[in-house]
């Protein structure tokens, strides 16, 4: 499977998530020690919180 190919499944998935509000498909597309850099609110987030 091409890179290419993985990356549209992953944005396929995102966007399924996303679209049927599905917090734990969405959280599960991350890594548990995700940090994310955010450019309003937060300036970061590091880690899932347990539970959802």
């Amino acid at each position: 499977m091409s890179d290419t190919h993985l990356f549209r499944n992953v944005l396929t998935a995102y966007a399924e998530a996303v679209l049927s509000k599905d917090v734990d498909t969405f959280a599960a597309l991350y890594a548990d020690d995700i940090h994310v850099f955010d450019m309003w609110g937060s300036t970061s987030l590091r880690g899932l919180p347990a539970g959802g």
